[in-house]
């Protein structure tokens, strides 16, 4: 926490968000599974009715100018 704290990470903001994702997962009564988080737009694995897992989309990449440059040459 203090490595966190060090970088500048918002700590008791990420807290109280995943305090709110836990409202959302009992919410919806999910003991085991999968439940989708849609203003962040990512999954929240539980067991056992604990969220286990975090999972965010991955990122988009976008090809770089001159690969698709290249791309456009062929």
């Amino acid at each position: 926490m203090g490595a966190l704290l060090a970088q500048g990470v918002d700590v008791p903001g990420v807290q109280a968000r995943l305090a709110a994702i836990g409202g959302i997962v009992l919410a919806s009564q999910q003991v085991t599974g999968t439940v989708l988080v849609a203003d962040e737009g990512m999954r929240v694995r539980v067991a056992d009715g604990v969220v286990v897992t975090v999972l965010t989309p991955p990122p988009r990449v976008r090809p770089a100018r001159h690969l698709m440059a290249m791309g456009r040459a062929a």
